[in-house]
């Protein structure tokens, strides 16, 4: 893995990533009163998985380095939730 990618972390910390990220999911929409938490947690693990596994090419400190790689999530309400717990994706502004 080079510099341009993000560090891998196990598949325990991965694992404690998603369920923090649950957790996350689970009172923001409860303190609202409103939201679609299960059609977040169905992100979680994706979302986990491309931004700490490892998968994605990115630079959270440059995000319009050129070779980044781009994630579109069309799924509009996990985004915002997910968006709370990942830090790479809190960068960059939902579009």
């Amino acid at each position: 893995m080079n510099s341009s990618m993000q560090s891998a972390v196990g598949v325990d910390a991965l694992n404690e990533i998603a369920r923090q990220m649950r957790l996350d999911i689970l009172e923001m929409t409860t303190k609202a009163g409103s939201g679609h938490p299960s059609s977040s947690f169905s992100a979680t693990e994706v979302v986990t998985a491309l931004y700490f596994g490892g998968v994605l090419r990115y630079r959270a400190d440059e995000p319009t380095w050129p070779a980044r790689d781009r994630f579109i999530m069309s799924k509009g309400t996990p985004r915002r939730c997910c968006m709370r717990r990942c830090p790479a994706l809190a960068t960059f502004r939902a579009r």
